[in-house]
């Protein structure tokens, strides 16, 4: 910060204009050391945001962006096994190695929660790279080996965490930033405030006002600009990400398209349309096409997912019963219930019918119910039963205002306690479970609860079935059809 001093007139050489003079020349010497003091200050401070805390969280974003393009080499070997994901893989890894030394370096010069936090970033990357099993992958490509088998290997709970900490580490080092400039401003706002008494005593307070409005106008206007920089720098961002799931939904939509011509193809062979195939011939075809229906069925939930991140979800909300529409969904499904061997019933809990009718998305509702009851057909073991109810949840003082729960019941074998958390995981399953499934429907579920308004969660005791909750806001009549 530069501190102008005041300008000085030519004083008469009187008892009193010397006394004055003194008096100016005592206060000039307190203000030249008082500015010098704070420029030295000012500029330790910005030297260390600008040479030590911003290059360490431009590395840290560099870290970022490299992890997202390893797992997206990955998942592009395991879709096309192209052998040059993997190369680019090896260079995006050995890029992000090269980055570590810098960053620990810069780190070890801030707070310890930085160097902390990125030390942590660090050993998760390393442990994530080394629970990826590229050899087996590679195999697999050799041998022909079904591609599923190794999605899991892409270990996701690591990479997350790997991301959660480079976030941490981001906003330890935001935080610091912040803290400096905070810093700054009070050395720049105590020095203004002692150069406005030492001016006051002089005698030249019109002078050090001038000065002090012409520097508030200059950081205001730098202000201004910088936040006009960010405005373009986050509208940039939001391009990109943009542009990405552009990409990636393109991508997705041209292998989908040959698989079903695949499943076409099959068909047709399986109906005799090239002459009529052996009976063992017959069923492979099925098992393919089957396995292949499986592979579109994959994509369109990582669709799904695609859209639920770049909030390209189209949720329609309107005036909806949801007791109604619960035990319509379940009728759909009586008659896969009564083939499986299941009591499947529907139980309404509320007072009278208009009381659950609220203003969401009926059918998003719908989807997440399907998933919830097939899941219960599906790890329920015959005989057995599954519950589903609807009623106004009971007042919580952690959530404030009505809520409305649907409620999944099953007698199935319940989930592990461990394991209560990762089944909202993508592609996650619960170790030795019975059942098919690719670990996406109640990812896909929870995040729609949740752009809804509420929550999907989990209560399980093992070896006494489990029970999902589908939290919605309520609404009373009156409400929804104001903001109708």
């Amino acid at each position: 910060m530069s501190l102008p001093g005041p300008r000085l007139g030519r004083l008469r050489a009187t008892p009193a204009g010397g006394s004055v003079g003194i008096l100016l020349a005592l206060a000039l010497l307190v203000v030249g050391g008082l500015q010098v003091a704070v420029e030295l200050r000012v500029d330790a401070l910005r030297h260390h945001v600008n040479e030590v805390a911003e290059p360490t969280g431009e590395l840290i974003a560099e870290v970022q962006y490299l992890l997202a393009r390893q797992t997206s080499a990955l998942r592009g070997f395991l879709v096309s096994r192209d052998s040059t994901y993997l190369a680019r893989y090896d260079s995006l890894r050995a890029a992000e190695q090269r980055i570590y030394p810098d960053l620990e370096r810069y780190a070890a010069e801030l707070a310890p929660v930085v160097a902390a936090d990125v030390a942590e970033l660090s050993t998760l990357s390393d442990q994530w790279h080394g629970r990826i099993l590229l050899r087996p992958i590679t195999d697999a490509a050799t041998t022909g080996t079904t591609l599923d088998t190794f999605v899991v290997l892409l270990e996701q709970r690591l990479y997350t965490a790997t991301l959660e900490a480079a976030g941490r580490a981001m906003q330890a080092i935001r935080q610091l930033i912040r803290d400096q400039e905070v810093e700054i401003a009070r050395v720049e706002r105590n020095a203004r405030l002692m150069l406005g008494v030492f001016f006051f005593l002089a005698g030249i307070v019109a002078v050090s006002i001038s000065v002090l409005n012409t520097r508030i106008r200059s950081l205001a206007a730098e202000s201004e600009a910088r936040r006009l920089e960010a405005e373009m720098a986050m509208t940039s961002n939001e391009r990109a990400v943009a542009a990405r799931e552009y990409l990636i939904r393109g991508f997705t939509h041209d292998v989908k398209n040959p698989l079903n011509v695949a499943v076409g193809y099959a068909e047709l062979l399986e109906l005799g349309h090239k002459g009529t195939l052996p009976t063992q011939q017959v069923d492979m075809l099925g098992r393919i096409r089957s396995a292949i229906q499986d592979a579109v069925e994959i994509i369109n939930e990582l669709l799904e997912i695609s859209r639920l991140e770049s909030a390209g979800l189209q949720v329609k909300r309107k005036a909806t019963d949801l007791g109604a529409l619960t035990s319509e969904v379940v009728r759909e499904h009586a008659m896969a219930a009564s083939a499986a061997g299941l009591d499947l019933r529907f139980v309404r809990t509320d007072e009278p019918r208009e009381s659950l009718t609220t203003f969401t998305d009926p059918e998003r509702v719908r989807q997440v119910l399907t998933n919830l009851i097939t899941n219960a057909l599906k790890y329920t073991p015959s005989p057995g039963e599954v519950t589903v109810r609807s009623g106004i949840a009971p007042k919580d003082p952690d959530h404030p205002g009505r809520r409305i729960r649907l409620m999944v019941t099953d007698s199935g074998p319940g989930i592990p306690l461990e394991e209560q958390e990762r089944i909202f995981y993508e592609f996650h399953r619960v170790p030795g479970s019975i059942g098919g499934g690719h670990g996406l429907g109640l990812a896909i579920s929870k995040r729609i609860s949740r752009i809804l308004g509420g929550d999907l969660t989990v209560e399980s005791v093992p070896g006494h079935g489990a029970t999902f909750t589908l939290w919605l806001p309520h609404r009373r009549r009156g409400e929804v059809e104001a903001d109708a």
